[in-house]
């Protein structure tokens, strides 16, 4: 059966608060989207059907504003969209494959941070990076990465790419201006998706060194070839 939980996940934190407010319901302290979310599915006033057509509705928006087109496919059934993985879990094996696949020193999720030119912290999927060890363990390098994870039925297009290129360059500006209390920029950009690229896509993140991956039959694939990996 489909949960609740698992519906509101394509939604942002954004476009979350907004639906809480439309029913009144008090997220209290709730910052993470995870804990927006659990409060959100809790009220017996927020009904399946609903959530669908939000999901729905935002979807046609993000792509009518970013000129792409979607097909009645890559919008219907929300039923089987969560029947892939549920985001949550989504991520957390994106998480595992990371570490170890980027040989990363550690892998945090759902992470906020400050960009330069918005007012709301962006929320980082998967958040993997090494560190510089210390002087008895040698030396080494140190990166930061932000990976996003679509887990969706429809094709990923350009205008995804362009906006994690968009938000990492945010929060680097952000880091640049002393703004960011992390104090830590994003080197690289990853998108790691449950179905396929398109053509813009791959050219727009080759360009931009954002790599891509496709998860299928549990096997995270190469979509292009970036500078770093």
């Amino acid at each position: 059966m489909v949960r609740k939980y698992d519906l509101l996940w394509p939604l942002n934190v954004r476009e979350l608060r907004l639906l809480a407010r439309e029913h009144e319901i008090n997220l209290g302290g709730a910052t993470t989207k995870r804990e927006i979310i659990s409060i959100i599915a809790s009220d017996p006033n927020v009904k399946i059907a609903e959530i669908k057509k939000i999901v729905s509705s935002k979807l046609n928006e993000r792509v009518a504003i970013s000129g792409d087109v979607l097909s009645n496919d890559d919008i219907a059934g929300l039923d089987s969209y969560v029947s892939h993985l549920k985001g949550s879990e989504f991520e957390k094996r994106v998480a595992r494959w990371a570490k170890i696949r980027l040989q990363a020193d550690g892998v945090e999720l759902n992470r906020l941070r400050r960009g330069y030119s918005v007012k709301r912290p962006y929320e980082i999927d998967v958040w993997a990076y090494k560190r510089k060890r210390g002087r008895f363990f040698g030396t080494g390098e140190e990166w930061d990465i932000w990976i996003e994870c679509k887990n969706i039925r429809y094709t990923v297009k350009r205008s995804t790419v362009m906006e994690l290129n968009h938000k990492i360059d945010d929060v680097n500006k952000a880091v640049d201006e002393g703004l960011s209390k992390e104090g830590i920029p994003f080197d690289y950009g990853a998108i790691v998706s449950t179905s396929k690229f398109d053509s813009d896509a791959i050219e727009c993140a080759t360009t931009n060194d954002i790599a891509c991956f496709v998860y299928e039959n549990r096997r995270f694939k190469p979509q292009n070839d970036v500078s770093w990996i």
